[in-house]
């Protein structure tokens, strides 16, 4: 059972880590064939059966698993209770935590062609890609100049068209 145990917590805090520091998160709860979320598409929370959940439990079941085995000497009913107490107790610390950062996120506007004839505040200027970040009621958005103009910070724009990731905005 050791092996078991080690081997759950290098690939669970392996994983875990590729998906932090990776900034790679699969979710998991459309793989089931349910929407876990209480929506469809995406979401503005985490998934309940995300990667960095499913690693977390994993690693959590191994460290315990082990810390049971040969710390404590305890047999197999204690060793797999322990574990997936762990285990689960894990998930749950991890999944609140990335629920409280998404919530910390701020919101954006899920149809952008609202914010079309509305005022744009220039925060960072338009690049050589033609690309620059704007503020639209106190949220960014990136946009792309109509004419090509090179906008500088704190210019004011006017959003004329959008599309999918990405605000038309033309000088004032």
């Amino acid at each position: 059972m050791t092996g078991l145990y080690l081997s759950l917590l290098i690939v669970g805090l392996t994983t875990f880590i590729i998906a932090i520091f990776g900034n790679v998160d699969h979710d998991f709860s459309h793989d089931f064939g349910h929407d876990f979320h209480g929506d469809h598409g995406d979401t503005d929370h985490p998934g309940l059966f995300s990667l960095r959940t499913i690693s977390a439990l994993f690693a959590g079941f191994g460290v315990a698993g082990l810390c049971a085995t040969l710390l404590l000497d305890w047999g197999i009913g204690g060793q797999l209770f322990l574990g997936f107490a762990t285990g689960f107790g894990l998930a749950a610390l991890t999944y609140g935590i990335m629920r409280f950062f998404y919530s910390q996120q701020a919101g954006a506007v899920t149809d952008s062609s609202e914010l079309v004839g509305r005022s744009a505040i220039v925060t960072t200027g338009v690049g050589d890609q033609g690309i620059g970040e704007c503020k639209v009621e106190n949220k960014h958005y990136t946009f792309r100049e109509k004419n090509g103009l090179k906008l500088q910070p704190n210019e004011v724009a006017k959003v004329v068209e959008s599309e999918v990731g990405l605000l038309i905005v033309e000088k004032v």
